[in-house]
């Protein structure tokens, strides 16, 4: 029998049902959903056959994967470690490097500012971070360092208005 949209509910075969939800959400129209059968009556078991199965690896084919040996074992875990701190040192010298770098940096401002002035040039902290794009703390510690080097002194002031002077 074919539903069309004048299909009630007594004309629709036994296999299909139709409710008032199902018409007002497909907009009136007829559905066509056929009725389960008896869950007695489903069969769940499927049939697998065995001799179509292949197995991934043939016997003659796998390989026996031995544990490693402590000594290998050992020799490996210890190469690791050289590298890393190979790795680790490189990286040490070239911080120390770009911090040198900055510590000359800060020494020709020192120069700069000379330019023919009898009295010894004045640096503050302040200077140095916008001339090195430091944070403050950073600044005062380069800072530090060429004191405790001696290149640098710092001047009479303390507190915010710390001036440094060559020592050269």
């Amino acid at each position: 029998m074919q539903l069309d949209e004048t299909t009630t509910k007594e004309d629709a075969p036994k296999d299909t049902y139709i409710t008032q939800d199902n018409e007002e959400n497909m907009g009136g129209g007829p559905v066509n959903t056929p009725s389960l059968p008896p869950e007695s009556s489903i069969n769940t078991e499927i049939p697998v056959s065995l001799d179509n199965a292949q197995s991934p690896v043939n016997k003659q084919e796998t390989a026996i994967i031995k544990p490693a040996s402590d000594q290998n074992l050992n020799k490996a875990r210890s190469e690791i470690k050289s590298l890393i701190r190979e790795f680790l040192n490189n990286a040490k010298v070239a911080i120390q490097f770009r911090k040198r770098k900055k510590l000359d940096r800060i020494m020709t401002m020192f120069d700069k500012k000379k330019n023919g002035s009898t009295s010894s040039p004045q640096v503050t902290n302040n200077e140095v971070q916008k001339f090195l794009h430091l944070s403050e703390a950073t600044a005062t510690r380069y800072l530090d360092i060429l004191e405790k080097e001696n290149k640098i002194k710092q001047g009479e002031k303390i507190g915010k208005a710390v001036t440094y002077v060559s020592a050269r």
